[in-house]
């Protein structure tokens, strides 16, 4: 229940779950939900098939699972091989479906235009030692404090808010005692745990763009259930220390001063985090590089004033696929609207452009044009400006 609630108030599972990225957030939900079954189906084998098909959904919903799945399943053989073989026809059966699920996405794998491939260090064609330690740089990157704590290391804005890191200053110590109780005395559960932890930035190290909170999601979890168990480790001992028969207070007082500690600090954090949430990260992401405000404002003005003109441009480089806010914001069509990357004058046409301020050939249309208004961001600052092409104006295409 602490790691719950304490994944529940969690920046990485926050964020995620509200930016509409379903996929992302999916392939952790089924590998949460493969782990448990498995761990029922260790004693009740009938779950061993449900869990090989939670797996299959998560490998068919992000790429991420690829990466996470081998050796999560290597983890779980190593660990429970015992129960596997005793109950082999569940396990069997398991195995088959997860076979014949990755067929498909082996030959996806195998295909040199797969997303996949074009995303790897292993194009970079660094040699072996040069990708193994381009992996290990990545590998690390993920527990340093420019990802967890202060969010400086991820540049998309979409994926981090800036000054905010995946995990509150508060959860470090507990954390890292955690990972110590856990290796102390091990058990099979406690190992699998600390497997968590170590194979969450897998799937981010393989690529060549990293650290990616994306692709490490899964760390939301590993690091909940880590920081929950060295919480309340803290406070078992704490309960159960007794200076003396006399002092027999003291740790009980101990245990609760700690408690209430954390409460009113997790509570402290999670209030600044929902604060820069709200507050300063809306402004902060509004651009190109973020969430990309202003779509709609420019469909709709183009929406407006369609029958004044023969073609109305959105700069191809104001947006990540500016095409698809046309598609979105008017469903029933703009015959009109259009995507560019050039400036391209036709004497006999009248254009309408809308038009990054700053833009490489923002001077060589605005040489020409008469502005027809601005598009200001949620900071008050001009991202977007409207301008008109008369007819007559003829001139090369300026690329």
């Amino acid at each position: 229940l602490t790691a719950a609630l304490m994944l529940a108030m969690s920046p990485w599972h926050i964020h995620f779950s509200r930016t509409g990225f379903g996929e992302i957030t999916v392939h952790a939900f089924f590998l949460v939900l493969a782990l448990y079954l498995f761990a029922l189906g260790v004693r009740r084998p009938m779950f061993l098939p449900a869990a090989a098909l939670s797996i299959i959904l998560a490998l068919y919903s992000y790429r991420a699972a690829w990466v996470l799945t081998p050796p999560l399943l290597l983890c779980l053989f190593t660990l429970y091989y015992q129960e596997l073989v005793r109950h082999w026809r569940y396990a069997t059966m398991a195995a088959a479906m997860l076979a014949l699920a990755c067929i498909p996405i082996l030959l996806l794998v195998l295909n040199v235009d797969e997303r996949a491939q074009d995303r790897s260090i292993l194009t970079l064609d660094l040699g072996t030692w040069g990708t193994l330690e381009r992996f290990i740089e990545h590998y690390v990157s993920y527990f340093r404090p420019s990802f967890l704590l202060d969010g400086s290391a991820d540049q998309n804005l979409r994926h981090v808010i800036p000054g905010q890191g995946w995990i509150y200053s508060w959860q470090v110590p507990f954390a890292a005692f955690g990972a110590a109780a856990l290796a102390w005395k091990p058990t099979r559960p406690k190992l699998l745990v600390l497997a968590l932890i170590l194979i969450f930035p897998l799937a981010g190290a393989v690529t060549v763009e990293s650290p990616a909170s994306t692709r490490a999601l899964f760390g939301s979890v590993a690091f909940a259930i880590v920081t929950a168990y060295g919480l309340m480790t803290a406070v078992r001992l704490l309960r159960s220390w007794q200076p003396s028969r006399r002092y027999a207070f003291v740790g009980a007082g101990g245990a609760a001063a700690l408690l209430a500690g954390v409460v009113i600090l997790g509570t402290v954090q999670f209030a600044s985090f929902l604060d820069t949430y709200h507050g300063s990260y809306q402004e902060i992401a509004s651009g190109g590089n973020g969430w990309q405000w202003g779509g709609r404002a420019i469909v709709e003005r183009f929406l407006e004033v369609e029958d004044d003109y023969d073609r109305l441009w959105i700069d191809g480089g104001a947006f990540n696929r500016p095409d698809i806010f046309i598609r979105f914001y008017a469903p029933d069509g703009c015959r009109n609207c259009h995507v560019t990357h050039e400036v391209r004058f036709q004497p006999d046409l009248r254009h309408f452009y809308a038009l990054r301020s700053g833009a490489p050939w923002f001077e060589v249309v605005e040489a020409y044009a008469e502005s027809r208004g601005l598009l200001l961001d949620r900071s008050g600052e001009t991202i977007i400006v409207f301008s008109e092409v008369p007819v007559g104006i003829s001139d090369p295409v300026l690329r």
